[in-house]
């Protein structure tokens, strides 16, 4: 028997397209995991990240962690960063092709945030990794946004980063987790 499809513009208006009904459901848990776990910010330290290799382009969004000032989320972001940079250094330096940090793109937007009356961006930091043949890299960039929803999740939210099938990702991910998951990470 196959499984019903539920409409996503009853989750965000502008999206398209349905799910089956446990990645519907797991989606619907996912936000209310996020709201409950984002409750009372009103900063978010997000990453975007774009890996492009010989099979093409993928996109990933994360919610890391959310805020209460803007002081304490650039902390954090500043922070991130830097440790996720010096992983990823000790981890190409174990490949056999030759990649590197390309200086260039430091702290460049790659992806462009949509600003409203209650989502703006705050503090941007990224970077570039690619291989020395040019064709296959990385893109990370991490962003500060605040938000002015009590619900924090939400269209608004998602018409900042336009990234409607990252967003589905990420929630059906969060939806899937163990409860405990989210009793681990508290706001600052």
């Amino acid at each position: 028997m196959a499984d019903s499809l539920w409409p996503l513009v009853g989750v965000c208006p502008s999206w398209k397209g349905n799910l089956i009904e446990s990645a519907f459901q797991d989606l619907l848990r996912g936000m209310e995991r996020e709201r409950s776990r984002l409750k009372g910010s009103s900063h978010l330290a997000m990453t975007f990240r774009r890996e492009y290799d010989l099979d093409g382009l993928t996109e990933y969004l994360e919610i890391l962690q959310g805020f209460v000032t803007e002081d304490s989320a650039i902390q954090y972001a500043d922070s991130w960063i830097e440790n996720s940079l010096d992983a990823t250094k000790k981890t190409l330096e174990q490949e056999i092709d030759e990649w590197h940090i390309d200086p260039v793109s430091t702290d460049a937007r790659f992806k462009v945030g949509i600003e409203s009356e209650r989502v703006h961006g705050r503090y941007l930091r990224s970077y570039k990794a690619r291989k020395k043949s040019g064709f296959v890299s990385l893109y990370m960039q991490l962003e500060v946004i605040h938000i002015q929803d009590p619900n924090v999740i939400g269209p608004d939210l998602f018409a900042y980063f336009d990234a409607e099938w990252e967003w589905q990702s990420f929630l059906i991910d969060r939806g899937r987790l163990e409860p405990t998951f989210h009793a681990h990470q508290s706001r600052k």
